[in-house]
C-alpha cells in the first residue's frame, strides 16, 4: 500500500492529510499551536487519536517520542558523531528497526532484520512539501511507520532552521 503525505502549505501550525493510492483520505495530522514543546496528533478518517508525536523538551541530542493510548511506543533520536549523523528508535514498537538512505533527502528505508518494512520518497512528487510512503510489508505497524515518518520529517525541518 502507498500512501501520500500532503504538509498544507497555508495552515496555521502544521496540518497533513495522508491519503491512499486512491486518493482516499486514510490519517491527519494536526499540529498543536503555542505548544510548549512541538506536538502533533495522528488522527484516523474518523478524528480518533491513533498516535502523538513530542519532542522531548531535555535532552542531549535532539529527541521526538511517539505515544500511541498514552504508553510511549518508541523513541526517535539523532545522534551527532564527528564523521556523521546518526538515527535510531528504541522502544517496544520500533525495536530492531533501522533506517537505511538519506533522511535529509527524504529518500530512505525503514528495516527490521534487513528486511524492508517501509520507504519514504519525495522523488516523485513536485511539492517539496509532498512525499510517498510505500508500505512494503504486511506486517509492518503502518501508524508506527507513518508517525515515525512524520517525526523524522520534524527533526529535518528543525536541523534546516538552526
Amino acid at each position: 500500500m502507498r500512501y501520500m503525505i500532503k504538509q498544507k502549505m497555508l495552515s496555521l501550525g502544521d496540518s497533513f492529510d495522508i491519503k491512499d493510492d486512491d486518493g482516499q483520505s486514510s490519517f491527519k495530522v494536526k499540529g498543536k499551536l503555542l505548544s510548549l514543546r512541538d506536538k502533533m496528533i495522528l488522527t484516523d478518517v474518523d478524528g480518533k487519536e491513533v498516535a502523538t508525536i513530542t519532542r522531548k523538551l531535555i535532552s542531549l541530542q535532539p529527541t521526538f517520542l511517539i505515544h500511541r493510548h498514552n504508553k510511549l511506543e518508541a523513541r526517535l533520536w539523532k545522534k551527532r558523531t564527528l564523521i556523521r549523523q546518526k538515527f535510531g528508535f528504541d522502544g517496544p514498537a520500533m525495536k530492531g528497526v533501522t533506517l537505511q538512505g538519506n533522511i535529509w533527502d527524504s529518500e530512505y528505508t525503514f528495516k527490521r532484520k534487513g528486511k524492508s518494512l517501509a520507504k519514504v520518497s519525495r522523488k516523485f512528487w513536485s511539492l517539496s512539501d509532498t512525499y510517498g510512503v510505500h508500505i512494503l510489508d504486511d506486517d509492518a505497524d503502518i501508524v508506527m511507520v507513518m508517525a515515525s515518518a512524520i517525526a523524522l520529517d520534524m527533526l529535518r525541518d528543525e536541523e534546516a532552521q538552526g
